[in-house]
């Protein structure tokens, strides 16, 4: 690629958009449990997390394709209700005083914010979009659980080149902001909505150009010495963790989680801090400390 990264970047999981009325793993199973009647599609979520469960329940032989359908619809739901949350959130002034730390960049240099999220936070709040995504017209008014997405294009088309994906980075006046596992309003090159959950994510991803192309941007991007700042993410994806982890001692990690994900490898070159970012954010003392560490 022609642009170069800072030499640190983001990487943000559920943790994160916690901070803005977003939900958790568990929070948003809840939710979904909460909207499913029939208890025969209930029992694939207990014991599990609700990605697991989604993944079992799609791919068992016990169910019908309209009970399929109809738990598609419910998850698609529940994320609907998680961006009328979040697009509530009162804690705008929190990831103003949070980004305005990484906007010092010059030319074709650019800190990249990748997240695992599907929430249009970000999009609502201050129009990112991620490169060559569907723009989605979403605001703070935005009735989410009213929304159509029908004229939404496919997520991408089969001729996309790095070119092309370049030079929305650089029209774009912020970070590059990359979404590796899709959003709640993309649809993919096939016609089909567009979210990476459960089991065998890197075939999903690959199998969509956009998504693909992303993934080969953050191991590209991770592939020489950087700072990455961590926040919410519980390190229970394995294709990100090959890029972050089997080589993380060329490079600092930065972590902010409330609490020590269990696949987070203890040593020298890993920093944990044991908050949330809205915590980290109202004690100048510590984001500044952070900050020290993440542009060391």
């Amino acid at each position: 690629m022609n642009i170069e990264s800072t030499f640190y970047t983001i990487l943000t999981g559920a943790g994160f958009s916690k901070n803005f009325n977003g939900w958790t793993g568990e929070e948003l199973k809840k939710q979904i449990l909460e909207k499913i009647e029939d208890e025969k599609i209930k029992a694939y979520f207990i014991e599990t997390d609700y990605e697991t469960g989604y993944n079992n329940a799609l791919s068992s032989n016990n169910l019908t394709k309209d009970e399929k359908s109809e738990l598609t619809k419910t998850i698609k739901e529940s994320y609907a209700t998680m961006c009328q949350n979040m697009s509530n959130s009162q804690n705008n002034s929190q990831f103003g005083k949070f980004i305005r730390t990484f906007l010092n960049f010059t030319g074709n240099t650019r800190p990249f914010l990748f997240t695992l999220n599907q929430d249009l936070f970000l999009e609502s709040r201050y129009n990112w979009q991620s490169p060559k995504a569907p723009i989605l017209n979403v605001n703070p008014n935005t009735n989410y659980n009213s929304l159509n997405f029908k004229n939404v294009k496919s997520t991408i088309n089969l001729d996309v080149t790095t070119s092309d994906i370049e030079k929305s980075i650089i029209d774009h006046a912020g970070p590059a902001y990359i979404k590796l596992h899709g959003s709640y309003g993309w649809y993919s090159s096939v016609g089909l909505h567009r979210l990476i959950i459960g089991k065998n994510k890197i075939e999903q991803i690959q199998s969509e150009p956009l998504l693909n192309w992303y993934y080969k941007i953050f191991k590209l991007v991770h592939s020489i010495k950087r700072n990455i700042l961590i926040i919410g993410y519980s390190f229970n994806d394995e294709h990100i963790n090959n890029t972050i982890l089997n080589d993380a001692i060329q490079h600092k990690l930065i972590v902010i989680s409330p609490s020590r994900p269990i696949n987070l490898p203890i040593a020298e070159n890993i920093l944990h801090y044991e908050y949330n970012l809205t915590e980290v954010l109202n004690n100048d003392k510590l984001w500044l400390a952070i900050e020290r560490e993440i542009k060391m």
